[in-house]
């Protein structure tokens, strides 16, 4: 089952595109407890659903080489990264990177709203800014559903229970962990 309070963070941290660009792992990171497998589940499906329907984009990569060569500006290709390396596996014991690909999408790639998300945001009347979200506020209610159609209107309405991208544990050979 999918915790509400996490999406509520995507959907927060989606609107402050609009006045700044973030990370990945801003996107990861929050707090809201939820398991580890349920919380890469939830971000994936969510990131997916946000660069297909172009309501975000790249704005600053570290390494755009490296970007290109693997295909990162696909969003099916990202996502699949998303899940093979994984936000909470990106540092090994030492504290030092397990990856450069886990390096380069999680912490090293930045994205920004597009005009259709900034549309959005206005047509709700929510401010630019990092504030946090408020769903007994009717701006955010109607923000939530705008977005919900979007993907609903793209094909990938969001159903965290039959998710796009599943986690398969043997097929990525990742330990999905709990905490």
């Amino acid at each position: 089952m999918e915790s509400n309070n996490y999406f509520n963070h995507l959907l927060e941290r989606l609107q402050w595109t609009v006045s700044d660009n973030y990370s990945l792992e801003s996107f990861f990171q929050g707090d809201v407890i939820l398991a580890s497998e349920k919380k890469l589940q939830s971000c994936t499906e969510f990131f997916y659903r946000i660069l297909r329907c172009k309501l975000i984009q790249v704005d600053w990569i570290f390494n755009e080489e490296f970007w290109i060569t693997n295909n990162l500006s696909i969003p099916e290709v990202f996502a699949e990264m998303m899940i093979k390396y994984p936000h909470y596996k990106l540092y090994k014991p030492s504290n030092e990177f397990a990856d450069e690909m886990q390096l380069k999408i999680w912490l090293e790639s930045y994205f920004i709203a597009t005009e259709k998300l900034e549309s959005i945001s206005d047509r709700c009347r929510l401010d630019r800014g990092d504030y946090p979200i408020d769903m007994s506020d009717e701006r955010w209610i109607q923000f939530d559903r705008e977005i919900r159609k979007v993907f609903l209107e793209n094909g990938v309405p969001w159903d965290i229970e039959h998710p796009l991208f599943p986690i398969d544990k043997t097929r990525f050979n990742i330990d999905t962990g709990g905490a």
